[in-house]
């Protein structure tokens, strides 16, 4: 007989998922907190409570006014192979709820696109990507991400 295992089927990303490991309350909590967000999400009010309401989760943000760019397309490709339990987020950053977004983080419209991480279980620390966005690789985000777990930024 096989091992048992758990499935869970989403409107979103890859369905169905299936949890690889050993069958333990903390494990299986922490895959299904993971496997129930999509891996890319547009900023919107429901985002906020995933962010900053109960979910508080780490989250990486891409603000951009343009879409047509190849770094959207990078941070996307980026979004769906990531590891990890940091959401991706893309933000425009001139209209309603957008613009106070990036109020938040202290960027003006003319600034984006910019790339932040934003840790809300760390008071709400901001850290701005320094390199060049126009330039951005998949590791170059990989990198950032991985910085930021290892306290590095």
């Amino acid at each position: 007989m096989d091992e048992p295992t758990i499935s869970i089927h989403r409107q979103f990303d890859t369905s169905p998922v299936h949890f690889i490991g050993e069958l333990n309350r903390p494990d299986l909590a922490g895959w299904f907190e993971e496997e129930s967000w999509p891996s890319l999400v547009d900023f919107s009010e429901e985002v906020v409570d995933m962010i900053f309401g109960h979910g508080k989760r780490d989250a990486l943000v891409l603000f951009t006014n343009k879409v047509q760019f190849d770094y959207v397309d990078v941070f996307e490709e980026t979004a769906y192979r990531k590891q990890g339990n940091m959401m991706y987020v893309i933000s425009g950053t001139e209209e309603g709820i957008h613009s106070s977004l990036a109020q938040f983080f202290g960027l003006r419209s003319e600034e984006a696109p910019a790339l932040f991480i934003v840790a809300p279980m760390q008071n709400m620390n901001k850290f701005k990507y320094p390199g060049s966005i126009f330039d951005l690789t998949i590791e170059d985000i990989q990198k950032f991400e991985n910085d930021f777990k290892k306290g590095k930024l």
